[in-house]
């Protein structure tokens, strides 16, 4: 609930508030007579009355139509009391009410016989005027919030749209990268140890080393992943998001799958925890695409921060030919680049291989 906003049973007991107000209103006027009850009716009987009239103030969030229909009969009855102006009140109070929560031909038909018994209730062209006006504003009020709240509430459920779409697609692309990284190289690490396996063990028993390093990093990042699709008091810690630091690490795991990457890092230290995220991610899949378009080939990373934006560049020398389409992990690329309103280009390298270039503004402040 919003801040400020008063819960169902605050409004309710804000009505009966009122309807007690009121009822102590009309009671003080007619204990000092201001209105002359016809002869014929008992004083009690005008006091049942009375106080029953207001009983729609108090009860009219409950059922809205019905209790603005007796709202309307009680005003004839504190009429015929000398008490007509403090039932318009009930009735207006109910008409508003049908307004705001029915459909407006539905109170348009509640307005309609509050007219007429206005014509039957108030006496004097002026009197009917005036209460012809407090009813047709009140109506149209009522109409006015209506919109404005079912305004608000569409732009509400957009905008929670909006934010599970962009949220699925979050994680969709960590999921990607994640899945898209490590299964490469753990393909490519496995054809390696499955060559030289019996010819050079030592390094068939290195490249299973690799295969189950790469195998328990992506294990953990889906664990993380995974685990923002679900919250509670009982969940074991996630593993952190990975940071630009660990760059290094990514460099030594790609280079088991047969592609020497050299490293080259500035700045980076206090990267806000988004964009460095980001940056390891956008590394991390130009890393993959070189391993499975390119390997065995030679690359350099090149990160490079100052303060209010960063620089990321990737250039292999791969021969087995980039067709530049643009698949998953070029679009996941440049979903992460757009989310900080910066630039990415990717293509095939003027000398031979490919080249993927990425700038992410950034404010330090928000580090």
């Amino acid at each position: 609930m919003d801040k400020g906003r008063l819960t169902p049973r605050q409004l309710v007991g804000a009505d009966v508030a009122l309807a007690a107000v009121v009822a102590f209103i009309v009671y003080g006027n007619l204990g000092a007579g201001a209105w002359t009850m016809s002869a014929a009716i008992p004083r009690w009987v005008g006091l049942v009355v009375v106080f029953t009239g207001l009983v729609p103030i108090a009860l009219r969030r409950f059922w809205p139509v019905p209790v603005h229909a007796a709202a309307l009969v009680s005003w004839l009855g504190l009429t015929a009391i000398g008490a007509g102006w403090e039932g318009l009140a009930a009735v207006l109070l109910t008409l508003y009410l049908v307004a705001t929560t029915t459909p407006w031909r539905t109170s348009a038909v509640a307005l309609a016989p509050a007219l007429v018994i206005s014509l039957a209730v108030v006496t004097g062209d002026f009197q009917v005027l005036a209460c012809w006006l407090a009813l047709g504003t009140t109506w149209t009020l009522g109409l006015l919030t209506k919109d404005r709240r079912e305004t608000a509430a569409l732009v509400q459920r957009q905008r929670s749209a909006e934010a599970v779409s962009a949220e699925r697609l979050r994680i969709a692309r960590e999921l990607h990268d994640i899945v898209a990284h490590s299964l490469t190289l753990i393909a490519v690490t496995a054809s390696v140890a499955n060559h030289v396996a019996e010819r050079r063990p030592e390094e068939g028993r290195a490249a299973l080393d690799a295969i189950e390093r790469t195998s328990r990093t992506a294990l953990a990042d889906l664990r993380r992943v995974l685990g923002m699709l679900r919250s509670g008091p009982d969940d074991v810690p996630l593993a952190p998001a990975p940071t630009p630091d660990e760059l290094a690490a990514l460099v030594r795991q790609t280079e088991s799958a047969g592609v020497q990457v050299a490293l080259v890092t500035d700045g980076i230290e206090d990267l806000p925890e988004g964009v460095g995220q980001s940056v390891y991610r956008i590394v991390q899949e130009a890393l993959t695409n070189v391993v499975k378009h390119a390997a065995p080939a030679q690359c350099r990373v090149e990160v490079r921060a100052d303060g209010t934006a960063v620089d990321i560049e990737v250039t292999d020398d791969g021969t087995r030919g980039h067709d530049g389409a643009p698949g998953h992990g070029l679009i996941g690329m440049r979903e992460r680049v757009a989310h900080y309103d910066g630039d990415f280009t990717a293509g095939p390298a003027p000398d031979g291989g490919f080249t993927v270039r990425a700038r992410l503004p950034y404010d330090r402040v928000d580090a």
